[in-house]
């Protein structure tokens, strides 16, 4: 699957991550001791956004929620190899998972997730205008 570059500097993005909202309340995931935000490949076939509705619908067993892009980030995996990641906005309604699975605080989000998170709240509460 090819995605359409946003910058032309870096590769395209072929992850989803997602910054969850259910209300008031952001959603993380708790890995290996550290809050994360939930990250998912495309799969054939699928768009980064089609991912992203995967990721939300799997982890947090939310069946109605908007969801929106807001930026694409480019950074190293574990390998080193530099990989671009689209980050989405996702507003959950109604019924989910069991929330205290996931229900954490951003102070123990780390490393891309902090960043990503950071991003996330720059979308969903923009700088006023002067």
């Amino acid at each position: 699957m090819t995605e359409k570059k946003t910058d032309g500097r870096g590769p395209a993005a072929t992850i989803a991550a997602v910054a969850a909202r259910i209300g008031d309340k952001w959603l993380f995931f708790k890995k290996d001791g550290a809050a994360e935000l939930p990250m998912a490949p495309c799969e054939a076939g699928e768009s980064l956004c089609d991912a992203a509705g995967r990721q939300v619908c799997e982890d947090f067993g939310a069946e109605e929620f908007a969801l929106d892009e807001v930026c694409d980030v480019s950074t190293r995996d574990e390998t080193g190899k530099k990989v671009t990641v689209r980050l989405f906005f996702a507003d959950l309604f109604g019924a989910i998972a069991p929330v205290e699975r996931f229900l954490l605080s951003p102070a123990e989000l780390a490393g891309l997730s902090a960043e990503l998170f950071a991003r996330a709240m720059r979308f969903v509460s923009p700088a006023p205008a002067l």
